[in-house]
């Protein structure tokens, strides 16, 4: 059953998922989520974080930072990402993401 709120531990390899958190993100997973061996707050269960296939663009920017050995600014590069809401494609990059205490809505389940 498709396009329904889902939780963690229902997620299986090959789902397709939206976070709805503040950036949203759609989301293919590559490896089903485990639990972890350590206990989230007030000894909840937590989930490791999962590779996912996402549709996200990135920006290289280059900026400065203070180093605090020299004493000086020194040149530095960050990236700056930008999720798109749409299904990733077969060369889109793989990323983890932590999905616990998330919403997440099931988009397409695909059976491997």
């Amino acid at each position: 059953m498709e396009n329904r709120e889902i939780t963690i531990e229902e997620l299986e390899i090959g789902d397709e998922i939206l976070t709805l958190t503040q950036q949203g993100k759609y989301l293919k997973l590559l490896e089903t989520p485990r639990l972890s061996k350590v206990k989230g707050w007030g000894g909840r269960d937590k989930y490791i974080a999962v590779k996912c296939k996402v549709n996200v663009i990135s920006v290289a920017k280059q900026s400065t930072k203070y180093d605090y050995k020299t004493k000086t600014s020194v040149p530095y590069t960050y990236f700056d990402k930008d999720y798109n809401i749409k299904a990733p494609e077969e060369n889109s990059p793989i990323e983890k993401f932590d999905l616990n205490w998330k919403k997440i809505w099931l988009v397409k389940r695909e059976r491997i």
